[in-house]
């Protein structure tokens, strides 16, 4: 069941179970970063700072290192112009993060434009983590081959 309601956690979000309200959780929060003003961190620190605001823990990808490679070059993926390693290099270790510290993921207006939170749109919901939602996102990417296994 899907709520939304005023003055609360739910204003911000979508959530599939009222007791997210009453227990802390464990949020990465995705969404777009490449190409945007600032890597967009101004919107995952609001995401932050509401989620804190209510009891909960948050992880973004902007405080998360990226994967060390001893000295090898960075795999050939894309990186922007003030980055110091290419995507694949933060992607790593903000998927092992996520996966290892997380018990959901909130998911910033915009992710699905950005390949790397559609991945972690794709992991999160194959590997049964709670969805959130900021209010006015996207919030079903179909999943070929998948959706037909898992409940939308």
């Amino acid at each position: 069941m899907w709520l939304v309601s005023t003055g609360s956690l739910h204003s911000f979000m979508q959530v599939e179970y009222q007791s997210w309200d009453e227990v802390t959780l464990k949020f990465y929060v995705a969404g777009p970063i490449h190409g945007q003003p600032e890597r967009n961190k101004p919107a995952f620190d609001t995401a932050k700072s509401l989620l804190r605001s209510l009891h909960h823990e948050v992880v973004i990808p902007h405080e998360i290192p990226p994967a060390e490679h001893e000295g090898l070059p960075c795999p050939d993926t894309y990186r922007g112009e003030d980055y110091e390693h290419d995507s694949a290099c933060y992607l790593k270790t903000d998927l092992i993060v996520m996966l290892q510290d997380c018990d959901g993921i909130f998911l910033l207006k915009g992710w699905e434009v950005s390949r790397g939170a559609r991945l972690e749109y794709q992991i999160a919901r194959m590997t049964g983590m709670k969805l959130a939602f900021e209010e006015g996102a996207l919030r079903y990417l179909p999943l070929p081959g998948i959706d037909d296994i898992l409940p939308i």
